[in-house]
């Protein structure tokens, strides 16, 4: 058995035990890249690299952060000014969040502005009494970020790897709005789905559903605590420090490229526990561990796969099935289904970094126009909403949520189609082949 053969097939056993949860979904990310290494199909140093991945860092420093904002207290303080403005209706507040998430997703990494707003929108849960639970509005929450980071091109990575494929390749880059001609489009769906289906979705998959998760059961207890020493000076001076550590870190990732995001949220980290915002005891106790461990779990294997051949395979596999006679509509659509496809349980980013030198070796044989082809590829695997592997703002709601692998699924799987549709209307119209 090759490699190639040996990584697909230990795909295959991972989408099993994804589907099933017979062991959690942490073990089976672990897992899947404990058997890439044990059987040889990748090395280790491929394999393992998702642990150190600077999007794991990232993820991570925000988990932290977050942890802080909610152990101050300071999440209360940020669901006020929603509550302020919605008139203290906490549906209404709760809604104003999903369109801030997906208009500051095109301004920052999305994965940012879930780190932001997912407290807010936790804060206003913990404040409704009952009337709103986190399952129905974090899943919303991250689709949200997802599409919001197509209006731009510094919305998500997989924007910036097809920019750099373009220049590196002396052709013309994208216009830095010019992905909102996806985006607007993807948005406006979005919330005419959220609209017609959302209630529906929510009812059907979670009926009667009353516990909290233990993210959002924190900051209940940390809201009825303060109500007992909110307003001394020690408390809301930590309330301040963290919430100037979150935003401070932000801006250092939007406005400047002297270090990672993954170094600028560790950075965060140590700040918010070296002021005393929260114990290190606190820390390891309270943080969101499983959502790490699948992100480094999916990001590794993903890794893994690509230099096994898994990836190639599958997408020669695709191109196969249109025959010898591909022309350049064929190539679109085989790229397009292919990312969409393989986003499914791979990184985002990985996947269109897989994808874009197959798509320029096309170009040259058929001779046609790259740009609709690339733009094909970057948005399909942005439409990765299906699970929680593909984009750290699926990832990150993951354990706050308390979702199970299939949730994602059943509340996506319409909306994920529908865009992907959305694509094959949309991009040969804007940027014929």
């Amino acid at each position: 058995m090759t490699a190639a053969h040996g990584s697909i097939l230990i795909l295959l056993i991972a989408i099993f035990f994804y589907i099933t949860e017979l062991v959690p979904i942490a073990v089976t990310a672990m897992g899947s890249c404990l058997l890439l290494t044990l059987f040889g199909f990748a090395d280790a140093s491929v394999v393992w690299v998702g642990i150190s991945n600077d999007t794991t860092l990232f993820v991570g420093g925000m988990i932290a952060i977050i942890t802080a904002v909610i152990e101050t207290g300071a999440a209360k303080t940020l669901c006020a000014w929603f509550l302020r403005k919605a008139g203290g209706h906490v549906h209404t507040a709760a809604f104003m969040v999903i369109p801030l998430v997906t208009l500051i997703s095109g301004f920052m990494n999305n994965s940012a502005a879930v780190a932001i707003t997912l407290p807010v929108m936790a804060g206003i849960i913990a404040e409704s009494n009952g009337a709103l639970h986190e399952k129905h509005w974090f899943m919303p929450l991250a689709v949200g970020s997802n599409v919001g980071g197509m209006l731009t091109v510094i919305g998500t990575t997989s924007q910036m790897v097809i920019q750099n494929t373009l220049l590196e390749n002396n052709l013309k880059p994208f216009g830095f709005f010019e992905f909102a001609w996806i985006g607007i489009p993807m948005c406006i769906v979005f919330f005419i789905y959220l609209k017609l289906f959302g209630r529906y979705l929510n009812r059907k998959i979670w009926p009667d559903i009353k516990e909290h998760s233990e993210f959002v059961k924190e900051i209940m207890k940390g809201s009825n605590e303060a109500v007992e020493d909110s307003f001394t000076k020690e408390q809301k001076k930590k309330q301040i420090l963290s919430i100037c550590i979150m935003s401070g870190t932000i801006m250092c990732i939007i406005m400047t490229d002297k270090a990672s995001n993954g170094t600028f949220a560790m950075l965060g980290t140590l700040l918010v526990i070296v002021t005393g915002c929260i114990s290190i005891d606190e820390m390891y106790r309270k943080f969101d561990w499983t959502t790490i461990f699948v992100l480094a779990g999916g990001i590794g294997f993903a890794s893994g796969l690509d230099k096994s051949g898994g990836g190639r395979l599958i997408a020669d596999l695709i191109a196969g099935a249109f025959g010898s006679s591909l022309t350049p509509i064929h190539v679109f659509a085989m790229l397009v289904l292919t990312g969409a496809l393989l986003t499914v349980f791979m990184s985002n980013t990985a996947v269109t970094a897989m994808l874009t030198p197959i798509a320029l070796a096309f170009a040259r044989i058929l001779d046609f126009n790259i740009a609709p082809v690339l733009m094909g590829i970057c948005m399909a695997t942005n439409c990765a909403f299906l699970t929680p592997l593909a984009t750290p703002s699926m990832t990150m709601i993951l354990g706050p949520g308390a979702y199970k692998f299939m949730d994602y699924v059943k509340y996506c799987i319409l909306f994920n189609i529908i865009a992907v549709i959305l694509l094959f209307l949309i991009i040969p119209s804007v940027w014929p082949l």
